[in-house]
């Protein structure tokens, strides 16, 4: 899109080199020679300077001298911009792919763009700021990311004055750049299985087929819910265990993971005293930070589990958890439950 400052007759234009893929931190200022040299110098230093007394300095005539101090940044910037693919800028395509954005996204009932609607005389930026009826932005946005690993903005974008204007506290925005071609089409099927899951509130076929394989695999591997039984019969089997939950039967089932502590009672100076090895201290001999985590590498977490009423309840700080998943099986319990005991004994024979 071209800009011409003297037909706007633009007292300043800026723009940033991080939307032309350059360095962050660098860009550009256009500003009128008469409204520049009326300003205060922003910093001192460098050419800017004309003369120095004992109370007071001069500056530099020229705006450009008196604002701003050479850098070596601008040489990548006039690097970057050189090397920018010029058929998007020259032959329309740019225009083009953006116009096929706002028509694509027109068609999607309930959808809001703002900003002109593209024409022959009209041209839009490669973007486009919208929402969605009783859907907030930020919703959208999050699940475009995590469930369809597509990647847009939600907020006010830097401009709460046009979002008050337009009565709106936020909106989602999809940009495009020169590397993106009919990537509008794998975005638009993803908005609309998002759409499909808040408004319905039913996972969109994409999310069903991933279910699919998912259930396909627990199927393979046999069921979940005995795979869960088998690790809350395989617990009690270690001495001074505490499992906390209902003891799984006939009538009941338990999901795919136990919460446990480990009491230890040793005498120390003819004294009871009595141990708790907390779920840290667990962990701790277990993952990523202990030797040990060569020998076992065994995942579990440890705190509260965002249960911490549960928790003062049972009257304990913490609980270590084990949980399984569709990729478990037996074998990934036997070695916990050996992991667990060679835990145990460690800590038991350190105290």
């Amino acid at each position: 899109m071209v800009v011409d400052v003297q037909s706007l007759d633009a007292d300043f234009l800026v723009a940033s080199s991080h939307k032309i893929c350059g360095p962050t931190g660098t860009g550009f200022i256009y500003g009128k020679s008469k409204v520049l040299s009326g300003m205060p110098p922003f910093l001192g230093g460098g050419e800017m300077i004309s003369d120095v007394f004992l109370d007071h300095s001069t500056y530099a005539e020229r705006p450009p001298s008196r604002l701003l101090t050479p850098s070596l940044w601008f040489n990548h910037l006039q690097t970057v911009v050189a090397h920018l693919p010029t058929p998007y800028w020259t032959n329309g395509l740019f225009i083009e792919l953006a116009t096929y954005l706002h028509e694509s996204l027109c068609v999607i009932p309930n959808v809001r763009i703002y900003g002109p609607v593209p024409s022959e005389h009209v041209s839009r930026a490669a973007l486009c700021s919208f929402n969605v009826e009783n859907i907030h932005p930020t919703d959208i946005a999050t699940f475009l990311d995590q469930e369809y690993g597509v990647p847009i903005r939600s907020g006010h974008h830097c401009a709460q004055p046009l979002h008050r204007y337009l009565e709106i506290n936020a909106s989602v925005c999809a940009s495009l750049h020169f590397y993106n071609t009919k990537d509008v089409d794998a975005f638009i099927r993803a908005l609309k299985g998002t759409i499909d899951f808040f408004i319905t509130g039913l996972p969109s076929e994409f999310l069903l087929s991933s279910f699919r394989a998912k259930k396909e695999k627990v199927e393979e591997i046999g069921e979940l819910t005995e795979l869960a039984t088998y690790l809350h019969e395989s617990l009690p089997s270690i001495p001074n265990v505490c499992i906390y939950g209902p003891v799984p039967s006939e009538h009941v089932c338990r999901a795919a993971l136990c919460s446990f502590n480990v009491e230890i009672k040793i005498f120390i100076r003819q004294t009871l005293r009595l141990f708790l090895i907390w779920s840290q201290n667990c962990l701790r001999c277990i993952a990523n930070d202990s030797k040990e985590s060569t020998y076992y590498g065994v995942a579990i977490r440890s705190g509260h589990h965002g249960a911490q009423p549960l928790h003062r309840y049972l009257g304990i700080n913490a609980s270590a958890r084990a949980s399984l998943h569709f990729y478990n099986t037996k074998e990934d319990v036997d070695a916990f439950i050996t992991a667990l005991k060679g835990t145990i004994d460690f800590f038991v024979s350190s105290l």
